[in-house]
């Protein structure tokens, strides 16, 4: 595909967003959110810019953050020598941002997006509450690890630090006391600040030791009130049971489909994602016909440090009551087919 070819098909496809060239000659696509400038040889997938402003939207709204009145955000995506002249020590890792502005090697890295979330109330928070903070809200990067003591990385830098333990650790804060004290802490506790420090602050902060706040975590205490942050997946469009006890879904999954995010460039990545309520928990059989495409699991519901993605198998799984999402993983350059079948297993 040409440059002009690429640049012609995004803009046709960009909907009610913004689309042009900027001065740079980057392609340039402006939602309600979020402004994404991307080298004009790369294919966006359609629907990646209003995923990104309803994600924003929601990720705001449960960090007691004001949608309207965000900083307005731009995320780059450009081709792979002008993202290592602008990266400078960064050239090495998949993406980096700061204040209002990310650089990705990937137009679906949320992580950087959830940074210039952040920005609004800081920047140069302690590393391990910057970092915690952005794998949280992005759960395709949080591989969760419940057993991972967190204290062992709170002054720790990019490189040895566990993002997992930290993301974790940060949605367990989040899910039980709220962002109220937790930004507190992000605004209080800066980038050079001592494990002392954020040890005082914590405590005056939230009232109890970081220890005691670590054991209910590695304990896996939970209570109803909890509530999880919102994964991206969860934000899909909700697909009715198709009679009785059976849940069908089957589609053709590409670049060009205004639901489906991604794109095509140095990586080649799409992603879909629906979900469904299950009434009443129980066994269920799954039946899943693919091509070029991997469907993961998840639940929408409970807490989010004890739970992550896993993939969709025929075998039967057990359901909680709630919501769920399945994420449908495949390749921008190539069109994939997704067939998926849930009935509960009769009593």
């Amino acid at each position: 595909m040409t440059r002009a070819t690429a640049l012609a098909l995004a803009c046709a496809l960009a909907g009610g967003s913004a689309c042009g060239v900027d001065e740079e000659g980057l392609a340039v696509e402006t939602g309600e959110r979020i402004t994404v400038r991307y080298d004009a040889s790369f294919q966006l997938c359609a629907g990646t810019l209003r995923n990104y402003d309803r994600w924003i939207e929601a990720s705001a709204e449960q960090l007691g953050l004001d949608p309207d009145a965000l900083a307005p955000m731009t995320f780059n995506w450009p081709a792979d020598e002008r993202y290592r002249e602008v990266s400078g020590r960064h050239e090495d890792k998949g993406g980096w941002a700061y204040g209002d502005e990310a650089f990705a090697r990937s137009p679906l890295l949320r992580h950087e997006v959830g940074h210039m979330l952040a920005a609004n109330v800081a920047t140069r928070s302690n590393r391990f509450l910057e970092e915690g903070l952005a794998t949280a809200l992005d759960h395709t990067l949080l591989r969760l690890d419940p057993s991972a003591d967190p204290r062992r990385y709170l002054t720790i830098d990019y490189d040895d630090l566990n993002y997992a333990a930290a993301g974790a650790f940060v949605t367990f804060l989040l899910s039980r006391f709220g962002p109220d004290p937790f930004w507190e802490l992000y605004r209080d506790v800066g980038r050079g600040a001592s494990e002392a420090r954020l040890r005082r602050r914590f405590a005056r902060i939230y009232g109890r030791e970081l220890d005691d706040i670590v054991d209910a975590y590695l304990s896996g205490d939970t209570r109803p009130e909890d509530r999880p942050l919102p994964p991206a997946s969860c934000l899909g469009d909700e697909i009715p049971w198709a009679q009785g006890d059976l849940w069908v879904y089957a589609r053709t999954i590409a670049c060009e489909d205004d639901d489906v995010v991604g794109g095509l460039g140095q990586l080649d990545e799409l992603e879909l994602s629906v979900t469904f309520v299950i009434a009443e928990p129980g066994e269920h059989s799954i039946h899943a016909a693919t091509q070029r495409i991997t469907p993961l699991l998840r639940s929408c519901d409970g807490p989010p440090w004890l739970t992550s993605e896993r993939l969709l198998t025929d075998e039967p799984v057990f359901l909680e009551a709630g919501r769920h999402s399945i994420r449908f993983v495949g390749r921008a350059s190539a069109p994939g087919l997704a067939a998926v079948a849930i009935q509960r297993a009769t009593p």
